[in-house]
C-alpha cells in the first residue's frame, strides 16, 4: 500500500511539474488620480527711482557713502560731504506679487556694479535688504522691502552724474 501511494503521488507531481502553469505577469491600477495645482506667478517692481546716494562732495582721501535699507545716509568714515536736500537720496524700494503666503528668495549684486560718468566711475558694493514685517512670504497686497548699499568715493572724486545698473531677483522657494 505504501508502495502504491509512494506511486500515486509522484505520479501526481510528474503531472502538476509538466502542467503550463500561467503565472500572473501584470497588474493593473485603474483610475489614478492626476492633479496639478496653478498659482500666481511671481513678479517684481521698483517702487521708486532707485537707489540714490545724493549729491556728495568728496574730500582728497578716498570715503564710502552707505544707504541703509531704512533709507538713511551715512560716511561712516566721515570722509565725503553731503548736500542735504529733501528727497536727494534713497533706498530702492520693491514690491513682490504672487501667491499670498507663499515663501520667496531674494537674490542681490553679489559683485560690484559701477555707477559711471563719462570715463569716471565709482563702485557700489554690499548691497543689504529689509524685509517687511512678513519676512519673505507674500502678503495679500504683496510684500514690500528696500535695498541699501555702499558706493566707493575716491578722494577728488571727478565731478558729474554717475549712474548704474544692477538686477534684483524674486524666486518661489
Amino acid at each position: 500500500m505504501k508502495k502504491l501511494v509512494f506511486l500515486f503521488t509522484s505520479l501526481f507531481v510528474f503531472v502538476v511539474a509538466l502542467q503550463n502553469v500561467n503565472a500572473q505577469t501584470e497588474g493593473t491600477a485603474k483610475d489614478v488620480q492626476a492633479t496639478a495645482k496653478i498659482i500666481t506667478p511671481i513678479t517684481i517692481s521698483l517702487e521708486n527711482d532707485g537707489l540714490n546716494f545724493g549729491t556728495l562732495v568728496p574730500s582728497g582721501t578716498n570715503g564710502t557713502v552707505v544707504i541703509t535699507p531704512a533709507g538713511e545716509r551715512n560716511s561712516e568714515d566721515g570722509k565725503v560731504g553731503f548736500i542735504e536736500q529733501e528727497g536727494d537720496f534713497s533706498a530702492a524700494s520693491f514690491k513682490v506679487k504672487g501667491q499670498t503666503d507663499a515663501s520667496f528668495s531674494l537674490t542681490l549684486p553679489d559683485e560690484t556694479v559701477q555707477l559711471k560718468s563719462g570715463t569716471n566711475t565709482m563702485d557700489v558694493t554690499e548691497f543689504n535688504a529689509s524685509i517687511g514685517d512678513d519676512g519673505n512670504k507674500i502678503g495679500s497686497d504683496g510684500t514690500g522691502f528696500k535695498v541699501g548699499a555702499t558706493l566707493s568715493v575716491a578722494g577728488n572724486q571727478e565731478a558729474g552724474t554717475y549712474s548704474g545698473k544692477f538686477d534684483v531677483t524674486v524666486a518661489y522657494e
